[in-house]
């Protein structure tokens, strides 16, 4: 018996007409869609379909399922259905196809690089250079495409063969993918993923370790400061970023590329009120400290951090809000000279950060929790 189907986004974007498990659909590995249909036996196709459902219906009776039945959550959540059915279904295909312009409806997300609200919008970011790709490729994300230069796709495509879901592949010259992002390009590979299922603050505090360690960006705009700040986040231990609603996304291609991928280890809850958000904090015990460089502010290493706490930081240009700074319960600051009256963010946040791992003694390893909504990638035998 053979599962009859669909290519690509248009397999994922497709609509089922029941429930998952009735439509069919062609499980291959080939170009441009060309290959060897997997053959499935019938009890491998009842066995699989009833792990499936199995699954689905241990998703929907979790106890934040209300959430999911959302329009958006739920289309998220079909995502991920998708994902584990392919899991337990077998390989799927490489789709690849030879490009020699920007036309295709498949390339939008690289045409659009500059509206970041439509990649919010659609929860798609777009990553570029090998090493953030090679990231996205050997993570839990869902990897929706690439765009690459024909040498380059055999730097990844191992990586490429391992994932178990469907990949579009576009292959184009240098000369075109140096179009998409407006200059030169020294690595020809860029990539779209799907932003994973948003957790709630509630969620954050039942996964992490204690003692807690989240680090807040209050009107933080410029996307290479708010990437290196990311990234100083993973490297210390930091367990969630929380995005105040004056702050610019983490997913964003330049904040991605700044943080060398570090947003695919790092949970991110994106709020509408953050000094709200501190505040509840704030009630059940968590320190909120504001990185704050004013004269009245006590220094990084006169302020306790070995506990829960949270760390503040705001922009280069207004720094701290005042609602958000009037709910914190310290204000730390780094001594420096006279010479200048603060430090880039992301650097003043490596500092602090790292006061915060010196504190608590803890000079190796990582508390760093997954992404939610996207799975933990698998662990090589040790």
């Amino acid at each position: 018996m053979r599962w009859q189907g669909m290519k690509g986004a248009e397999a994922r974007d497709s609509e089922s007409t029941g429930r998952w498990g009735e439509p069919t659909s062609t499980l291959c590995r080939g170009e441009s869609g060309e290959g060897k249909a997997l053959q499935v036996s019938h009890s491998q196709r009842c066995d699989r379909e009833d792990l499936f459902s199995s699954l689905w219906d241990l998703a929907w009776r979790h106890p934040f399922s209300s959430a999911w039945r959302q329009p958006r959550p739920r289309r998220i959540l079909s995502d991920w259905a998708r994902l584990v059915f392919a899991v337990v279904s077998g390989p799927l295909m490489l789709n690849i196809r030879r490009i020699d312009s920007l036309d295709m409806p498949g390339l939008s997300p690289y045409r659009t690089l500059q509206r970041t609200r439509e990649h919010m919008r659609d929860r798609l970011f777009v990553v570029h250079g090998e090493k953030t790709v090679q990231l996205l490729l050997g993570s839990g994300f869902v990897v929706v495409s690439l765009l690459v230069s024909e040498a380059w796709l055999e730097r990844v495509r191992p990586l490429c063969e391992k994932r178990s879901e469907s990949i579009d592949v576009y292959i184009g010259t240098k000369a075109l993918l140096q179009e998409v992002v407006g200059h030169s390009m020294y690595q020809p590979i860029l990539a779209v993923g799907k932003i994973p299922l948003e957790p709630t603050l509630e969620q954050v505090l039942m996964r992490s370790p204690r003692p807690y360690l989240f680090v807040a960006f209050d009107g933080i705009s410029n996307a290479e400061n708010l990437g290196a700040l990311v990234r100083n986040c993973a490297a210390f231990g930091a367990q969630a970023l929380l995005v105040g609603e004056t702050s610019g996304s983490p997913y964003i291609r330049r904040s991605v590329r700044a943080s060398m991928g570090s947003i695919l280890r790092l949970p991110a809850v994106h709020l509408n009120r953050l000094d709200r958000t501190l505040a509840e904090l704030c009630e059940i015990g968590v320190k909120c400290v504001a990185a704050h460089p004013r004269s009245d502010s006590r220094t990084a290493m006169d302020v306790d951090l070995t506990g829960d706490c949270c760390l503040v930081f705001g922009s280069e240009g207004d720094g701290i809000s005042k609602s958000t700074l009037a709910v914190c319960d310290e204000r730390a600051a780094l001594p420096q000279t006279a010479l200048v009256d603060s430090l880039n963010v992301a650097n003043a946040g490596a500092a602090l950060l790292y006061e915060v791992w010196r504190q608590r003694g803890r000079f190796s390893g990582s508390c760093a929790i997954p992404p939610f909504g996207a799975p933990e990638p698998p662990k090589s035998p040790s």
